[in-house]
């Protein structure tokens, strides 16, 4: 039998299947806009996997850097591969979309060289769309809502046939380029504000480690022993086994989920040093009920980031229920011996801190194991001495609700970013100018010439 012949569409057909009906469009635009479905206008293109015994660390003549989703964050742990035909390569002004995982949707520019599998480059006409407004767009709601959407059974991530049913918006070209401007100016505006908000925090942080020094090197208390008649012989180092009644990190299985119950914490919620439940998972009070004692928080106990941004303490200050991932422990002072309060300033310091880091495993996402973390030690004075530390400490740190305000402070610049990218692609920024051509010509040029 003959094999059918494959249908070809009309213009007029690639340009009906193209748009996306009005009643299908998940926000109204202006009307010389277009909203079009992704893989009309935009392909991507994913990466190849080279085998990991051609990478090299160092960039050398025939070799090119391989750029993966962890590149995006910091060069720390570039490679480099032999250069063939068969790599997919791109320079600094493609983008790269990331496709799996935690970093689904994070999007990179400026870079040039191979990339893997776990990225994909976004291939588009410049006749039809300004790169940056691209740019822009894939880090907006507009691609990223849909795309947080999707679920895999393994892990979340995308192919061209899921973007096929994304919806994008298509101004004409003149009133991108407008809108590109007035994000970026924008933007530069929130980042002056946010480098200064910063630099007041890294300011206050660098006073804030050399007092946790002084305070656990006696120097905070010398007046107070000195009339209490105590010494700097007093003071003891003991691991951190010897001065808690147990160390634990979370359960290792898999929590049941729950609309209601008990919250659930994650590291986020412990990341500024105290416990937030403002947004958190939830599980069955039963699944609370099972934990061994040495993992069921009470007033007193701290926990203490282990994996990724580990080194993280939060003094847990009242008997609240709440569980805990496996990626925080929980230390539960010796009250006998060791005062709560002062060992969650204890946990902070540098000196814990590099210990810390010096037994955490792992490259990418560093993890300090639990064996280890019972045996790091520090210099422990009288119990009486822990509660004139922490009265000291509690005075002169006072100041930290301010860089708490100014944490929030960044937070709430980034919301605003991402509002400011919600109404520049809903056309709410006041540049559109109606009497433009209609993007509807942009398009049927696009879907035509093809």
């Amino acid at each position: 039998m003959a094999k059918a012949k494959k249908q070809t569409l009309t213009p007029e057909e690639r340009l009906e299947q193209a748009l996306v009906p009005e009643d299908e469009q998940p926000y109204a635009v202006p009307g010389n806009w277009t909203v079009s479905y992704f893989t009309s206008l935009i392909d991507v293109q994913g990466g190849t996997q080279p085998p990991k015994s051609t990478f090299v660390d160092t960039p050398k003549d025939g070799y090119v850097r391989l750029v993966q989703i962890r590149d995006f964050a910091s060069d720390r742990y570039a490679v480099f591969i032999p250069e063939s035909t068969k790599l997919r390569y791109f320079s600094d002004d493609d983008i790269l979309i990331a496709r799996y995982g935690a970093s689904l949707g994070r999007i990179c520019t400026g870079m040039s060289g191979a990339y893997n599998v776990a990225l994909a480059k976004a291939i588009f006409s410049d006749d039809v769309f300004d790169k940056r407004f691209v740019f822009w767009m894939l880090q907006s709601e507009c691609f990223q809502a849909p795309l947080m959407q999707l679920s895999r059974t393994a892990q979340v991530g995308f192919n061209k046939e899921d973007l096929s049913s994304f919806p994008i918006v298509l101004p004409p070209l003149p009133e991108q380029h407008r809108i590109v401007v007035r994000i970026e100016s924008l933007f530069d505006k929130l980042d002056r504000t946010k480098a200064l908000v910063q630099s007041a925090l890294d300011s206050f942080e660098t006073r804030r480690a050399a007092i946790l020094h002084k305070a656990f090197t006696g120097e905070l208390t010398a007046k107070w022993r000195e009339e209490n008649g105590v010494g700097l012989d007093s003071w003891e180092s003991k691991r951190l086994c010897e001065v808690c009644v147990s160390i634990y990190d979370g359960d290792h299985m898999p929590p049941p989920k729950s609309e209601t119950g008990l919250p659930f914490l994650v590291i986020s919620n412990i990341n500024n040093g105290y416990i937030s439940l403002d947004t958190t998972r939830f599980v069955p009070e039963t699944y609370y009920e099972n934990l061994s004692p040495h993992r069921t928080p009470q007033s007193g106990d701290v926990l203490y980031s282990v994996t990724g941004s580990f080194g993280i303490p939060a003094l847990v200050e009242n008997d609240d229920k709440f569980c805990f991932q496996r990626h925080i422990a929980l230390l539960r002072p010796d009250p006998v011996t060791l005062d709560s309060r002062c060992m969650w300033y204890v946990l902070q310091t540098y000196e814990i801190y590099n210990q810390a880091d010096s037994i955490a495993t792992g490259t990418a996402q560093k993890t300090v194991p639990i064996k280890g973390l019972r045996e790091i030690f520090f210099k422990f004075p009288t119990l009486l001495e822990q509660q004139e530390i922490v009265r000291i400490l509690d005075d002169l740190l006072e100041k930290e609700r301010t860089a708490q305000e100014l944490a929030s402070t960044i937070e709430k610049i980034d919301q605003m970013k991402k509002a400011i990218l919600a109404r520049a692609f809903r056309g709410e920024l006041g540049t559109n100018d109606p009497s433009e051509e209609s993007a509807i010509e942009l398009l049927k040029e696009s879907l035509y010439n093809v």
